[in-house]
Parts: structure tokens; sequence; C-alpha cells
């Protein structure tokens, strides 16, 4: 590389490896932004697992149980027609006022409890999944945009590298030529 195209051509480099820089930057915020909803719940997410597992507050866990659509929805409507026709059959028999009625009733609701929780769990579970997953999917993205930024930052040194070693030659070439002419009091012609 010629003197001239090391000192000018260092400004071209430079100005490709700020925009480098910029672009890595930009699409490290861009790609951790799209994860920023699922991480941000995290730390909730963890505590609401510790709760419904029983090492946390397990009357906090039934609250949130009770109030989800799961629960609502799902396990009254079933809790409700598990009685219907745990009664029905009992009535129909003539047991309606034993104690099997009422043993019945229990563990149908057990059962039906249950299979309801279970379900409610493997939705925290999927959430506490997804979030931890997306945690690690930003960890991921800091890592390869710290490395690109950091190749920006390494050409852009090697281009100002490059723009001294210009500077360095064309200088040393004038102490080169300025050594070599005659001085002012000199008779040689320095043309023969």
């Amino acid at each position: 590389m010629g003197i001239f195209s090391a000192i000018f051509g260092g400004n071209a480099l430079k100005k490709a490896a700020k925009r480098n820089i910029a672009e890595a930057k930009a699409a490290q915020a861009d790609s951790l932004g799209y994860f920023n909803p699922f991480t941000q719940n995290t730390a909730q997410d963890v505590q609401y697992m510790r709760d419904a597992t029983g090492i946390g507050n397990t009357q906090a866990a039934i609250d949130r149980f009770q109030a989800s659509p799961e629960y609502k929805l799902n396990y009254d409507t079933a809790i409700k027609h598990g009685t219907e026709g745990v009664n029905a059959m009992a009535q129909a028999g003539g047991s309606y006022d034993s104690g099997r009625t009422l043993k019945a009733l229990q563990d149908r609701a057990q059962e039906t409890s249950r299979g309801f929780f279970g379900d409610y769990l493997k939705g925290l579970g999927g959430f506490y999944n997804t979030d931890f997953n997306a945690a690690g999917k930003q960890a991921g993205i800091r890592g390869e945009g710290s490395q690109n930024i950091q190749r920006g930052n390494s050409d852009y040194a090697d281009a100002k590298v490059s723009q001294y070693q210009g500077y360095d030659d064309l200088l040393g070439g004038f102490i080169k030529t300025a050594a070599g002419m005659p001085s002012f009091g000199s008779t040689k012609n320095p043309l023969y």
C-alpha cells in the first residue's frame, strides 16, 4: 500500500469501522429488546413456581390458582358437573344422605383439583422455561454483539495504525530527501 493510500484510505476505513460499530450496537439493542417482555417476568415466574410447589407462599399460590382463567372457566365447571353427577347417582341409589356420598364428592373434588392444578403448574412451567430461555438468548446476543463491536474497534485501530504508518513513511521520505540535498553554501551542482 502506498503512502498516500495508507493516509487517505485510513480515513475511509475508520469511517467504515465506525459505521460497523454503530450498526452492531443498534442490532444488539434491537435483538435484546425482542426478549425484554419475557426476561422482565423471570423473577416473578421463579417466585410463582416456588409458591406453587410449596417452597414459598402456598396461600399465594392457591389464591393465584383460584383467580386463574383455568380455575374460573374449567375447574368450577368440572366440580359443578362432578357434584351433580355424584348427587344424582346417590339419589337414584337411595344413598344420598350416607357417608359414601360425601366421600365420593371429596374424592371427585380432589381428583379434579389435582388434574387442574397440574395443568396450572404446567402452564407456569411453560412461562418459567420461556422466560429463562429468553434470558439465555439475551446473554448470547450480548456476547455476539460485544464481539462485533470489538471487531469494529479493532478495525478502527488498524486503520489508525495504517494512517500513522503512512504519515511516518511520508515524514521519513522527506527527511531522507532533505538529508540528501546539498546545503546552500555548496558549490556542487545537484543536477550533474
